[in-house]
């Protein structure tokens, strides 16, 4: 298979192997497809295969006592995944879940180990790799879930165990009945008795799981089975002096909910996952599962105030104002792909059948370069693929329907609609992958006014929900058109310097922050990347990436990264315009270097073009 052959010869694990071996692994190799939602692998699946992703995602999640999916990772195309089933010994306790429809590469797992078994740089290359993508996992979990991005906000992750467990266990003895025992939860509304010995030491663990699963599966008589014959010996403990991700940690790659707290002195309390839950109830683990588990668009529009609340506990918390905005972005995205499917629920109950063609959703905008922290208008579109002829007006139709209903879905949540109609629900920003290609093709062709302010809107776009290879196909179109018709991006500096930043400006008593200032620092790292092909969206991602192609040096981008961030404060506070006079003394120094420092962003976008000829 030309395709797998292709893989597998850009992967650093398979160097070294031998023109048969690789043949071996060709002709084993497999190319399965798989839909939103579909399990791939996980605890109840044991790994039978290394997966290389090659379209869409698939993310990683846990299970929590709840049985509620709980994401910690993604993986999107050219990642690995499985390495763990080479070194396992035990199933594992993640789910590898399919994000959207996309293909993988599936290695059996016994021809891999077989193989990598024989070259011990390369058994070494694996552990590594996964090492590192646990480690990664863990970092991202930590410091996301501190950040309240896809789990626990940064202070349940300050907790020690000691600070949230029970201190009043409920315990009981080997020779107590069954049904004693499941009497002692039922009053006490618990999940598990921890069992002792006659000295008063643990030695075990019962819970209402193995009750059930072990009493009423097998027909024993509860009055006469005791828990001696029930309980899990030697449980899995934890000190009441570890954090809180480490109790959480312990529990998913053990598959428990419960952990009997000890200290120097033995058994001091209980902890369960609910402990674990409720720790951070008014937080934003909790948020997300709600988000993820409305199922009526009534339920999810109630959610809409605790979503704004996150972004002044953050604040107060000291997060960077770029990291706000991303956690921010992410929750729109979680909200907006929620909404998303629950419409196509609905258009499903109303007659219109599933989506006829693939669609993406796209975000554009301030949203689609993720710097809006707080609710504000609707900027998106949809690009779906070209139906056949027969089908096109039923697939615009349906489009139409799925936009509006998403659209006013979206206003009722607090997203305003746009008051320039740049939203899906507008046909001009609803189109086939075709349409946008010759609509994005006029406009940086033969830019005009509305074009250019179009096309400005338009650059910014990141895919939500859907096909995201339909954007990414437009991005590449984009990028081809703009190195090939650099008058384009001569209309774009022109645009930006009609309105030039000007240091008198910080003397005129108030100041529109997005106007003077941020609107320049954006357009000239859009404009820049553009420029030399990068594909980034974030502002921060496109200085980043600039950075490493040389226009920028690194401590110019630290000045630059600097201004950013001092930018998106002003962003995040809500704050539109500043009243100079009324600035402490330091606070004006810095909003001054930041009107310096875009000056010189701005000067320096302009030399640029100058050198290529542009008359400004």
């Amino acid at each position: 298979m030309e395709k797998a052959r292709e893989i597998l010869s850009d992967l650093d694990l398979f160097a070294g192997l031998n023109r048969d071996e690789l043949e071996l692994l060709e002709r084993e190799a497999r190319i399965c497809s798989f839909q939103e939602h579909d399990k791939l692998a996980g605890a109840d699946r044991p790994l039978e295969a290394v997966y290389v992703v090659l379209k869409g995602h698939v993310r990683v999640a846990i299970c929590n006592d709840k049985e509620e999916e709980i994401t910690l990772h993604y993986h999107g195309p050219g990642d690995m995944f499985g390495l763990a089933g080479l070194f396992a010994v035990s199933p594992m306790p993640f789910h590898f879940i399919a994000a959207e429809s996309g293909e993988a590469l599936l290695l059996p797992l016994r021809t891999v180990k077989q193989l990598l078994y024989k070259y011990p740089a390369n058994l070494w290359a694996a552990s590594r790799a996964l090492a590192e993508r646990l480690y990664q996992v863990y970092r991202e979990f930590s410091n996301e879930s501190s950040y309240g991005a896809k789990g626990v906000d940064q202070y349940p992750i300050r907790l020690k165990v000691g600070d949230i467990m029970s201190g009043d266990v409920a315990t009981c003895r080997s020779e107590t009945t069954a049904a004693e025992a499941a009497g002692i939860m039922g009053k006490r509304n618990i999940g598990s008795l921890v069992v002792l010995d006659g000295n008063g030491e643990l030695v075990g663990i019962v819970t209402d799981k193995d009750l059930v699963t072990r009493i009423m599966a097998t027909g024993l008589d509860p009055c006469v089975t005791t828990v001696g014959s029930l309980f899990t010996a030697g449980p899995i403990t934890i000190s009441h002096e570890a954090f809180y991700y480490e109790a959480l940690l312990l529990m998913m790659n053990h598959r428990v909910s419960h952990l009997p707290v000890v200290d120097r002195t033995g058994l001091v309390g209980i902890l369960t996952m609910k402990d674990l839950l409720d720790a951070k109830s008014h937080h934003a683990l909790a948020l997300t599962e709600r988000i993820e588990h409305s199922d009526q668009i009534g339920d999810l529009c109630s959610l809409a105030d605790r979503v704004e609340q996150l972004v002044d506990r953050m604040q107060s918390e000291g997060i960077r104002p770029s990291e706000i905005c991303r956690i921010m972005a992410d929750y729109d995205d979680r909200i907006t792909r929620k909404i998303i499917r629950l419409v196509e629920k609905e258009l499903a109950e109303e007659g219109f059948g599933p989506p006829p063609v693939p669609y993406c959703w796209v975000t554009m905008g301030s949203g689609g370069r993720k710097e809006q922290p707080r609710r504000t208008d609707q900027d998106n579109a949809l690009i779906y693929r070209d139906p056949a002829a027969d089908q096109k007006e039923a697939a615009e139709r349906y489009f139409a329907r799925l936009a509006e209903k998403t659209n006013d879905a979206l206003h009722r949540f607090g997203f305003p609609y746009c008051p320039g109609g740049v939203m899906a629900k507008n046909p001009v920003w609803r189109k086939t992958i075709s349409g946008w290609r010759e609509e994005v093709a006029d406009w940086i062709r033969e830019p005009d006014g509305q074009g250019v302010r179009n096309l400005t809107i338009f650059l910014d776009f990141r895919p939500v929900y859907g096909t995201f290879e339909l954007a990414h196909e437009l991005r590449i179109r984009i990028l081809y058109l703009t190195q090939n018709v650099p008058m384009f991006l001569h209309q774009l500096v022109l645009d930006d310097v009609q309105s030039p930043v000007h240091l008198g400006w910080f003397d005129r008593g108030e100041i529109e922050i997005k106007t003077r200032l941020s609107v320049h620092f954006i357009n000239a790292l859009r404009i820049l990347s553009l420029k030399h092909g990068l594909p980034q969206v974030n502002s921060l991602e496109r200085l980043r990436a600039l950075t490493e192609h040389g226009v920028f040096t690194p401590e110019e981008s630290s000045v630059y990264e600097e201004a950013y961030e001092e930018l998106m404060r002003y962003r995040v506070g809500g704050i539109r315009k500043i009243d100079i006079g009324s600035l402490k003394k330091q606070e004006r120094a810095r909003l001054k270097r930041v009107f310096h420092i875009t000056k010189d962003l701005q000067n320096l976008l302009i030399h640029s073009f100058r050198a290529e000829g542009l008359a400004l």
